[in-house]
């Protein structure tokens, strides 16, 4: 698994980037990866800091990402990022519960069955599944209750 943390921000939050990417670092290598960490400075007015990890496994990705609020501590920044890590780290599902709406519409053109394990059914992809059948005669079936893993099928 090839693992890059990113932190970038202001270029005045610079200290502030290097303590929360050391930090992030320090969480991750907890987890058991090793990942190469960038800090990019940016020339913006905006003060925040936003992190980013991002996974590669041999078929497939897998990536947090969280801004950091004015009065929000470090820890709680890095947990927002790293928690889609942790998750996707000990799950079997084929995508996450914010790809699978958006994989939704390139399976209805899809001819055939398609099966899609996702780690959380969420209401967003209920949603476009019932829009999808408002207007298309497309059997598509999910599997699973919101907030928990399921199944997504689309037969066509």
């Amino acid at each position: 698994v090839s693992t890059k943390l990113i932190v970038a921000g202001n270029e005045s939050s610079n200290n502030e980037m290097e303590s929360l990417a050391d930090e992030a670092d320090y969480r991750l290598k907890e987890l058991g990866l090793n990942p190469a960490a960038e800090v990019l400075p940016m020339a913006n007015s905006d003060r925040g800091v936003a992190i980013s990890v991002i996974l590669e496994f041999e078929n497939g990705f897998a990536s947090g990402f969280a801004v950091r609020s004015p009065n929000e501590d470090v820890s709680e920044t890095i947990q927002r990022a790293v928690e889609p890590i942790q998750k996707a780290l000990v799950s079997n599902s084929s995508v996450d519960g914010f790809l699978a709406d958006q994989l939704l519409l390139a399976l209805i053109q899809a001819k055939g069955r398609s099966v899609l394990t996702v780690d959380e059914i969420t209401e967003r992809l209920k949603t476009m599944v019932w829009v999808i059948k408002q207007f298309l005669p497309i059997p598509i079936t999910v599997l699973g209750k919101t907030g928990e893993s399921g199944k997504l099928i689309v037969e066509r």
